[in-house]
This record gives structure tokens, C-alpha cells and sequence, in this order.
């Protein structure tokens, strides 16, 4: 366990942090108002996945304390409660204390109702949790620290936020590192140049760790079989990597499979331009390739049943990975960590590329294999990126409602439906990972008479604007239909629906002889 204490050894963390070289998270305001609200019994903790500033946060707030009055901790595994107890007892005149890596605490969750109950409560002491295993902090909320803990969520960084932090400057950066504190160029969190699986320890490791933790490893539940075979993390990994964003039994159950791959085919088979035999890609040694790069072992020897599915899914949900999409046409579910998602498209991409089981295709036609793949995951990705920014959005939500539509058929759908509440207009937009205009293609499901008509139906609506959010200028396509830069729209989506409408209105009333034109 390290302990760090007074003014020089304190002054050393936060340059080790970098923290004068960082701008703080919009969070920060809320970890700066617990640490001066007074009578307060509770800790609070920082809770999200690895690489989302925790410990940057924490170096952040220490900064603009008296150093007389901090303990900064940072445990190792192997650590008790009790040398915790020790410290703060050993260092009375200090009120603020900063715990890292507290998860890795024996019996962490357990025995963190303590740092409450006595030091809190009774000695009016400040202390702030953070840990790499973030579902110990979640389900320590359900124990130890239940009705005791303000909680910060750190996972979620919208759009906005990481351009603020970063400079993200393209949408494509954002989808290709949503969900942790980098550009690819600028690092917030001090491991995040290390080469090591983010994936596996942002998510199954960090499953595995907190259960391990729970009631002394008595809480796994349908998982424990999974567990006791070593096969928990592939469990968890053939989940992530559905890309039809289902969550069923049979599927995991399937010897592996790539998603993304049969994906690609289908897009290239299907495109008229492209006159190349993609058979190659159905080559059984290549996708035992692709399973080994995303370390998934086969075959599972324990067989996955719904309560085990339901069980994953419930632990991604508690640690803000998913987001089970309300009143879709079947069970909806879309990640909320677009860097997550990608890392995985990363592997897949390299291996298209690099493999020797490749070299029947020339590098141009392998190039090519990776570049629709990357367009193809980075369309899927960009929609819920899109959509979830907007059901996060809270000044957005007091005044619109979003949801998606598909009709029974599979025909047509519009990938996102806005709803003003106060108005009853809907806005209709069509998300595409493309810098192309090509209006008669991409706004398709937006002239579509019918489709208009069984949404108006639907949401008991009047549509007032259709828009398709790509990566072009933006600009105004046939029948007032707008084109808008993704960019644009993630940073001010309000005013991107008020240019939407204006452009539809002026449109429609052009074309009605009725209207007064003058």
C-alpha cells in the first residue's frame, strides 16, 4: 500500500498525474461540492471503467486542498481494510482522504460501510473511493456502501466532453476511442499507452474480479459454472462481439462465429462495383485466427442458459457498457462505449490485412477488405453514439423523446425518431458513415410516403423535418430534406433540429400553391 502524505509527496503525485497539463471533467464540480458540504455521513465514490479519469479526477480535487489535511492511498492486492483504518487513525488532522484501486481491498465490499459509519459520520472526514474493478464499487451499493455513497459515473463521456478534453477535432476519433480519455495521440489516464487488452480488463476481468470479491466468491450465480472452467472471460467476450445486438443462449452457445466478418461479405457481395471472389473470407482457419486474436476459447465445455445471459447482461448494464434500447421490436441493445466496440473491430481489421491465410487477395483487395469493415462497424457505431447522446442529453430530453422505427416488414426504418413533447412535431433522420451526398440513396426511408405516414400514426405526430446526419458540409438535399454534419449536430442538436424544421417548412410551403409567398 502506498501512502502519501504532506505537501512534497503530494505535489509529486499530481505531477505524476500530469493533472496541470489535463482540463477536468465536467464531473468535476460534483467531487468539489462533496468536499466542502459539511454534516455529511457519506464517502463518495468514482464509478466507471478503466481509463475514464478516476484517478485523474481524484489528483484533480487533492490539488485544491490544503495538503496538511490529505492522505492519498493507492492499494495493492493483498490489502485490508484494517491498514486503511490504521492510516487515517495514524494521521488524525488529516480530513480528506483518497483511496485509488480501493477495490482491491480484501472484503472490500463487504467492509467499506466502515469508512462511513465511523469516519464519516463520526469525525466528519471526507473520503473519496476509486477502483480499476468498477463493478465492486457498483455492487458494494448494494452492501457495505448502501445509503452511504454519493457516486460520480465516470464511464459515459459524451461527444462534447471528450472534444472538449481532448480536441477531438473528427467524429471518427471519437468512435475509434469513445469511452476512454484519448485522442491516439494525447493520453488522460497514465496506462493507457501500455499495450495490453482493453477489452478482457475493462470488462470480463473486471466481472470476474468483483464476483471473486463478493461473499467471498459465493455470488456468481449462473456464471460460477463458467468460472470454475476458466471460461467466464469468453463467455463474456462471444457477447460483445454479437453484433446483431442480441443477447441469447443459442448464440453463445455456437462454436465462434465473426459477426463482422459475414457482415463484410454481405456488403461486398452484394456491391455491384467490386468484382472480387470473397469465398477466401470464409476460410474456417481464418476465423480460428480471428477467435484466438480476440481470445475466446472453443469449444465452451458449459453450455449457457438464459439466466446466465440475463446475469452478463445485468452486470454490463449496472457498469454503463450497454444500454437496453425501451419499447424496440424485439430486444434492442447498443453499446455506450464506442472504443470498447471498436477494439474488438481492431483485431478483425489487422488480421484482414496482415494474415499470411489473406495473401490469395492482393494488398489493394485487402485494403479494401479493411476499409469497408472499418466504414461498415463505424455506421453501426456512429448511430448509437447519436442516439444515446440524446437520451443522455437531460436539457435535451425536457423538451424531445427519442426512439427508432421499423416497420413489421423490414422494408424501411429511420434510425432515429425526435419528438418535440410540447409540439407534437417528430424530426426524421438518417445516420451514415459517409462524406458523400447521395441523396437518392441516403434519404430513401425519409421521401418514403408511406413510412412518414406509419410514423405520424405511430407517435401520434405531425413530421416536420427530415435530416441525414453524416460526415459532409452541411447543406439542403431535394424536398427540404437537410444535410448535417455529425459533428455539428453532437455539439448543438437543438439548434440542428430548429435548422432542420426551417428548411422542411420553407420547402413545403414552396411547394404549396396555397401558401402566401410574399
Amino acid at each position: 500500500m502506498e501512502v502519501v502524505t504532506g505537501i512534497t509527496g503530494l505535489k509529486q503525485v499530481y505531477q505524476n498525474k500530469r493533472i496541470n497539463l489535463l482540463k477536468k471533467r465536467t464531473s468535476f464540480k460534483d467531487l468539489i461540492s462533496y468536499l466542502h458540504k459539511d454534516n455529511d455521513s457519506q464517502v463518495c465514490s468514482l464509478y466507471g471503467l478503466r481509463r475514464t479519469g478516476k484517478t485523474t479526477l481524484m489528483a484533480q480535487a487533492a490539488e485544491t486542498l490544503d495538503p496538511s489535511t490529505v492522505i492519498w492511498i493507492h492499494c495493492e492486492t493483498g490489502d485490508s481494510m484494517q491498514d486503511v483504518k490504521n492510516i487515517i487513525q495514524a494521521n488524525p488532522a488529516c480530513r480528506f482522504i483518497f483511496i485509488d484501486e480501493a477495490t482491491r481491498l480484501e472484503n472490500f465490499i463487504d467492509t467499506s460501510s466502515i469508512l462511513a459509519d465511523r469516519y464519516c459520520a463520526e469525525q466528519n472526514k471526507k473520503i473519496v473511493l476509486a477502483g480499476t474493478d468498477s463493478l465492486g464499487i457498483r455492487l458494494s451499493l448494494n452492501r457495505g456502501l448502501f445509503d452511504r455513497t454519493h457516486v460520480i459515473h465516470t464511464t459515459y463521456i459524451p461527444f462534447k466532453e471528450h472534444r472538449y478534453l481532448l480536441g477531438t477535432a473528427d467524429i471518427d476519433q471519437y468512435i475509434e476511442y469513445g469511452g476512454t480519455l484519448t485522442n491516439g495521440n494525447i493520453f488522460y489516464n497514465d496506462d493507457m499507452s501500455n499495450d495490453f487488452d482493453y477489452t478482457n480488463s475493462a470488462i470480463a476481468i473486471n466481472i470476474q474480479h468483483s464476483l471473486e470479491q463478493l461473499d467471498d466468491g459465493g455470488s456468481f450465480g449462473p456464471l460460477l459454472k463458467f468460472y470454475a472452467a476458466n471460461e467466464l472471460t469468453t463467455f463474456i467476450n462471444k457477447i460483445l462481439e454479437q453484433s446483431n445486438r442480441t443477447f441469447l443462449a443459442a448464440t453463445v452457445n455456437k462454436m465462434f462465429k465473426s459477426h463482422d466478418l459475414g457482415k463484410l461479405r454481405n456488403n461486398l457481395e452484394r456491391d455491384k462495383n467490386i468484382d472480387i471472389d470473397v469465398s477466401g473470407l470464409k476460410n474456417k482457419d481464418l476465423t480460428e485466427e480471428i477467435r484466438k486474436e480476440l481470445l475466446i476459447k472453443e469449444p465452451l465445455t458449459m453450455t449457457a442458459s438464459k439466466e446466465s445471459i440475463d446475469a452478463v447482461k445485468t452486470y454490463l448494464q449496472a457498469m454503463d457498457v450497454i444500454y437496453v434500447v425501451p419499447e424496440s421490436d424485439g430486444e434492442e441493445v447498443i453499446f455506450t462505449q464506442p472504443g470498447l466496440r471498436y477494439s474488438q473491430v481492431q483485431k478483425l481489421m489487422h488480421t484482414l490485412e496482415h494474415s499470411p491465410l489473406m495473401n490469395q487477395y492482393s494488398p489493394s483487395e485487402r485494403k479494401l477488405f479493411r476499409k469497408r469493415l472499418d466504414e461498415t462497424v463505424k455506421g453501426d457505431i456512429l448511430e448509437d453514439i447519436l442516439y444515446y447522446q440524446l437520451i443522455r442529453d437531460a436539457d435535451f430530453q425536457k423538451h424531445y423523446e427519442v426512439t427508432k422505427y421499423r416497420d413489421p416488414m423490414g422494408a424501411h426504418e429511420v434510425d432515429l425518431v425526435v419528438c418535440n413533447t410540447e409540439t407534437d412535431e417528430a424530426y426524421l433522420f438518417e445516420i451514415k458513415h459517409t462524406k458523400e451526398y447521395c441523396p437518392d440513396k441516403q434519404a430513401r426511408h425519409l421521401l418514403d410516403q408511406e413510412t412518414v405516414k406509419a410514423i405520424e400514426d405511430k407517435y401520434h405526430v405531425t413530421v416536420a423535418g427530415k435530416s441525414v446526419i453524416y460526415r459532409g458540409k452541411d447543406q439542403v438535399g431535394p424536398q427540404g430534406v437537410t444535410y448535417q454534419n455529425a459533428v455539428t449536430f453532437l455539439v448543438n442538436p437543438q439548434k440542428s433540429i430548429l435548422q432542420c424544421r426551417t428548411a422542411f417548412q420553407k420547402q413545403k410551403n414552396m411547394s404549396d400553391p396555397s401558401k402566401d409567398r410574399t
